[in-house]
């Protein structure tokens, strides 16, 4: 049964990441087939391990594509930036926070341009998420409204690394994403007639217990401990706790159940005691569950909380029938259950961190079980050392805390890769805070803000609010000075950034370290003879030797000289590679050289504070294994392009790095950088250009393929004559292998002598999805297709493409656009070489482009999920 499983949510992982989504006719026919192949094989008793294999990964896969298939048939945007006046109901919790400039929440749509949305019973509501700028009321969960909208389909920054919008908004069943354009009307929750049993009730606990800790320097963690809600922690602070290690206690998680669970336990048992009744211990664990599963409820049934009562609701069955079920197993039908209410929930990082988590804790006490807790009489018969019960107290003490840690390690250890995968680092930290902050939670903050909470709601008249507000004084005392300590010192926040490529050898590594020896340590003691003990070590260290070597294979040095190194040291040097990073309607270009980079612009920033620096740029840094910003340079003074510096994190000295541009050169690695515009010999009056003009224009040179790139910002045809001018006049050289667009593809640059001019092969514009200016626009990318062509071959051209915007190709220039394929990657390959007298002769140089987006990515992506070659954006 458990390879059963371990198959089906293989099928519904490998189904979720498929290129098509296949239509339901032939989804049940597939099905069909399976199962009766099922039957027939099982009644001549055939294969039956390959016969489960296969049945439960066809009943995963279908399952998923049965589920999306009802997600898509009620899709109502037809055309991006869809305008529509909708009626509907706020469905999630809006929290009000200072100095925000917009509201986000999420929308179930009940009628559409005065229309009602029809669907069946089986079908989920159609549910959107808006972004409200600047907005004229604070909307709240159960408000209904009428507005009028602009709409598209889910879509997001499309990069190696980073967030994908894209992906949560599946993951949450969103149909659409948008904005808020006018409200018309609406009315409060508070007014609106409740229709089930917990209507509205996050809500009005999230007011209440922000009313009851509205003077506390640590509310925004007291609702996030107490409702599972992290809107009011800010993203730096966040990322802090996270390099603490403590961010998976700052939400409602398994521990926290489990703490719950026990306290919830402990206040039934004394109320019975103290009324003096005596109930069956089926009666008693039926009423603690019913007590816990209300609280879930109160707060809306995190996804998170809910697994987790979920595996405690499992295993107080199992108690009450005296079944006795494997843990894993369990683990596996709670896994099993948890993804038929929420088949998406596998593509967020909560549900991996959960059950990792507990598959580990699973392990560590399956096979490193915690000595039975003896008297201090049995201990005296066993231990002749011990001289008093003092003694025999602080040596059971001791013995606790070094299992204590020992779990701590391995846990922290085992978490490893996961939070690799999805965070792109570790904390070193972790061990550490964590056995401080563990058994503070534990005993007194999670208790405290759980009776707190409990308290504040079911409080109608106010004498709640003050009861619990000595609680929660006392739990910000606590709170605020244990952050205090962690942040003082850095012992505490000691955070490590790995590439995330890494990821895949460190899981084999834990398993490798930590699993099979917890298997063969049995078989080991059975082993007497000293070469069948080197055999079965040697069988451990090679392969760990194995997984480490590709490791440090992926740091070779890179920066000798091309001219004075040997052949082998020149073909192991890494490839310069260059990134135009995915960052919307904006600039940010990083090349990497080994470990080092040089960052051109740093994305766009928003008067919400939410910039392009901290979501697409930090994570790519981590992602492809930076650890050195050589050169940062600020194309120019727009808000499109400056992004956010400090969200590059504690790098030191990084505004140091800036470049100044001004005409100048550089010497980076094996790559050259000359600076050419702005030029204050050539063109005198400077400061008499705007802006745009004033962008810094770089040419790179990689000396190892002599392949180039130039770097335009956001200069006007203006600039682009006067650099053709010093062209001609061999003052700069603009020829160059591949070019980046002139303000994003604008029609007022990239003119016809220019393009000429540079006389790249390959052109890229950074541009995003749906942007209002239409960029590239179908001026520009004919000018760029016409380029090298004659008089016939341009007319030729110009006819096909005269109705269409997208991009194509001639056999001379090939283009490509970030709102089109997401983040491009350029690599400038490396030559091959041949032995001649002691000479290196190169026989072939190229650039190799490639799109993030292509036909291949998950179906959820696409316009058409239902087609292979549809187009994504």
């Amino acid at each position: 049964m458990e390879w059963w499983i371990v198959a089906l949510i293989l099928g519904h992982l490998s189904a979720l990441f498929s290129p098509i989504l296949l239509p339901t006719n032939l989804v049940l026919a597939v099905l069909f087939i399976t199962l009766a192949l099922t039957l027939t094989l099982v009644r001549n008793r055939k294969g039956h391990f390959v016969i489960k294999t296969i049945n439960g990964f066809v009943m995963g896969a279908s399952f998923v594509m049965l589920t999306a298939n009802l997600h898509y048939a009620n899709y109502f945007v037809t055309k991006d930036k869809q305008q529509l006046m909708i009626k509907g109901k706020v469905s999630s919790v809006v929290v009000k926070q200072d100095n925000h400039a917009s509201q986000s929440f999420s929308v179930i749509i009940d009628e559409i341009d005065g229309m009602p949305v029809e669907r069946a019973w089986y079908q989920a509501n159609i549910q959107v998420r808006l972004n409200w700028f600047k907005p004229k009321l604070l909307l709240q969960q159960g408000d209904e409204l009428l507005a009028t909208i602009r709409v598209s389909k889910a879509h997001g920054y499309q990069n190696t690394f980073g967030f994908d919008y894209n992906q949560w908004l599946f993951s949450k069943q969103f149909q659409a994403s948008g904005n808020i354009k006018t409200v018309h009307s609406y009315l409060s929750y508070s007014n609106v007639q409740s229709t089930s049993l917990f209507s509205n009730t996050q809500q009005t606990s999230t007011n209440k217990l922000m009313s009851a800790t509205n003077d506390l320097a640590t509310q925004s963690l007291i609702l996030a401990i107490g409702l599972g809600n992290r809107s009011l922690i800010k993203t730096q602070e966040f990322e802090r706790y996270n390099h603490m290690g403590i961010s998976h206690l700052l939400a409602i998680s398994g521990l926290h159940i489990g703490i719950i669970f026990l306290v919830v336990k402990l206040l039934i048992k004394g109320l019975l005691k103290a009324l003096r009744l005596s109930l069956q211990y089926m009666v008693v664990q039926v009423l603690i569950l019913s007590v816990l599963w209300s609280y879930i409820a109160l707060i809306s049934f995190p996804i998170s909380a809910t697994r987790a009562a979920l595996l405690v609701t499992f295993w107080i069955l199992l108690n009450i029938s005296y079944t006795n079920v494997n843990k894993i197993k369990a683990l596996l039908f709670v896994a099993l259950f948890s993804l038929l209410l929420d088949p998406f929930a596998i593509l967020t990082a909560a549900w991996w961190l959960t059950f990792s988590a507990v598959l580990g804790i699973v392990l560590f006490i399956q096979k490193y079980p915690s000595k039975k807790n003896l008297s201090y009489q049995e201990a005296l018969r066993t231990d002749g050392a011990l001289t008093s019960k003092i003694h025999f107290l602080l040596t059971q003490l001791m013995n606790k805390l070094v299992y204590l840690v020992k779990f701590q390690v391995f846990i922290t250890l085992w978490m490893v890769p996961v939070v690799m995968f999805w965070f792109g680092g570790v904390s070193l930290s972790g061990v550490l805070t964590n056995l401080i902050a563990i058994p503070l939670f534990s005993l007194f903050i999670v208790p405290a803000i759980f009776i707190g909470t409990v308290v504040v709601m079911i409080d109608n008249v106010g004498v709640g609010i003050d009861i619990s507000s000595y609680i929660f004084f006392g739990v910000d005392a606590l709170l605020n000075q244990l952050i205090t300590v962690f942040s003082h010192y850095s012992i505490f926040h000691y955070w490590v950034n790995i590439a995330n490529g890494l990821w895949f050898w460190f899981l084999l590594l834990i398993g490798l370290l930590l699993v099979s020896p917890v298997y063969l340590v049995t078989f080991t003691q059975n082993l007497r003879s000293l070469k069948s003990k080197f055999i079965l070590t040697g069988s451990i260290i090679l392969p760990c030797i194995l997984v480490l070597a590709p490791i440090g294979l992926s740091f070779p040095t890179w920066n000798s000289s091309p001219k004075d190194s040997s052949w082998l040291t020149r073909a192991l040097q890494p490839k310069l590679t260059m990134y135009l990073l995915d960052v919307g309607q904006g600039t940010s270009v990083l090349f990497q050289q080994g470990h080092s980079a040089f960052i051109y612009d740093l994305g766009p920033i928003y008067p919400s504070g939410f910039n392009a620096t901290q979501s697409v740029v930090q994570p790519m840094l981590v992602g492809v294994g930076i650890t050195d910003i050589r050169h940062i340079v600020i194309s120019h003074n727009d808000s499109d392009h400056i992004g956010d510096i400090k969200a590059l994190g504690k790098q030191a000295n990084i505004k140091d790095k800036i470049l100044t541009c001004t005409a100048q050169s550089y010497k980076w690695g094996r790559t050259q950088i000359d600076i050419i515009w702005p030029n204050h010999i050539a063109y005198q009056d400077i400061n008499d250009l705007s802006k745009n003009d004033t962008s810094c224009v770089i040419k790179l040179t990689d000396e190892l393929t002599h392949l180039s790139v130039l770097l335009t910002g956001d200069i006007t045809a203006k600039i682009e004559r006067r650099l053709v001018k010093m062209h001609n006049q061999q003052q700069i050289n603009l020829k160059s292998d591949l070019l980046i667009s002139a303000h994003h593809g604008s029609k007022y640059s990239s003119t016809s002598d220019f393009i000429n001019a540079v006389s790249a092969t390959k052109v890229l514009h950074s541009a995003g999805v749906n942007n209002r200016f239409g960029f590239p626009t179908k001026e520009v990318i004919q000018r760029f297709n016409a380029s090298g062509m004659t008089a016939s071959e341009v007319n030729e051209i110009n006819q096909v493409n005269s109705k269409q915007t997208k991009i194509s190709a001639n056999n001379k220039v090939n283009q490509y656009s970030t709102n089109q394929v997401g983040m491009i990657k350029v690599e400038f390959d490396k030559p091959w070489f041949e032995i001649n007298h002691s000479q290196y002769k190169v026989i072939e140089t190229q650039l190799n482009v490639s799109g993030y987006l292509n036909h291949w990515q998950p179906f959820w992506k696409k316009q058409n999920p239902f087609s292979f070659t549809s187009e994504i954006r």
